[in-house]
């Protein structure tokens, strides 16, 4: 999380251990060795061994970083109403979580969209804006 680090649009995730612990060994047939992010200790927790399967699920806003996209088979993208967004982030982390979000993880979602053309290389759309 170094400043230089962090003005690099999708510089906030470890795009490089998600290809080394995870995308690769996934790619080969082999058991992925996922050491999880957490955000409340700061810290990597203990690896967590996922054995090969037919198929394999990666989500994330950050997961289709221009590092990780060409591992994937199919690549979906979902489109979300911001009101919904925010409805959805006060459900799931409450109100004195709200502004860190709508001042520091939006934004940097935001600026990563801007940057890449996450949307445009993605096969499938989902779209929650539509009503």
């Amino acid at each position: 999380r170094r400043p230089e680090r962090l003005r690099q649009p999708g510089g906030n995730v470890d795009a490089e251990r998600f290809l080394s612990e995870v995308l690769l060994p996934v790619s080969r047939g082999e058991t992925a060795c996922v050491r999880r992010y957490d955000c409340h200790q700061d810290a990597l927790l203990a690896p967590e061994a996922f054995p090969p399967r037919p198929v394999s699920i990666m989500e994330g806003v950050y997961s289709m970083h221009p590092l990780l996209s060409a591992y994937y088979d199919l690549r979906l993208f979902c489109r979300i109403d911001p009101a919904l967004q925010q409805e959805r982030i006060l459900t799931r982390n409450g109100e004195e979580m709200l502004p860190m979000f709508l001042n520091r993880w939006i934004p940097l979602e935001n600026a990563y969209f801007s940057a890449y053309p996450i949307e445009q290389n993605c096969d499938l759309i989902i779209d929650s804006t539509q009503h």
